[in-house]
């Protein structure tokens, strides 16, 4: 997670997964060999690989979105519902609501374990936001896995 101006922008590993997943909303930002851009660029979906001068560099460019982008998009794309709660004074922990074949499904974030406190959580906000998105990334890449088998079979 990187935060310039007080936004938080999902970090460059979250990036490239939601690549991945498809993520093409125009941004502000970009990484470019791993490094969040500092200046704001025309709105653009630079996962797409052009360049600022429309140059094939798909390996090196990813749409950089902030945290609450990538909140709605999955909510609106998926159905996945990322709650954070306090759980404590500076413990962060987030929880997701979603939908599979019409049952609902809520999981829990306990990855990070604190010390001296018998919850886990984040230090932040912010933290335990990309925990839950990262969290909601790999249930869709696995249920994506399971459905690309599926059809090899």
């Amino acid at each position: 997670m990187e935060i310039v101006e007080n936004e938080a922008y999902v970090s460059f590993d979250t990036a490239n997964a939601l690549k991945e997943l498809g993520f093409n909303l125009p941004v502000r930002r970009c990484y470019c060999l791993g490094v969040l851009s500092t200046i704001d660029i025309e709105p653009r979906d630079s996962n797409s690989g052009l360049d600022m001068f429309g140059h094939d560099n798909n390996d090196q460019y990813r749409s950089a979105p902030t945290l609450s982008v990538v909140q709605r998009w999955l909510r609106e794309n998926y159905n996945m519902h990322i709650m954070i709660d306090c759980i404590g004074r500076q413990n962060w922990l987030p929880t997701i609501q979603y939908m599979i074949s019409d049952k609902d499904v809520i999981v829990q974030d306990n990855a990070k374990p604190k010390m001296c406190s018998k919850y886990d959580g984040y230090d932040t906000y912010e933290e335990g936001l990309e925990a839950g998105i990262n969290k909601c990334i790999d249930l869709l890449i696995e249920e994506k896995e399971k459905r690309e088998s599926c059809n090899a079979a």
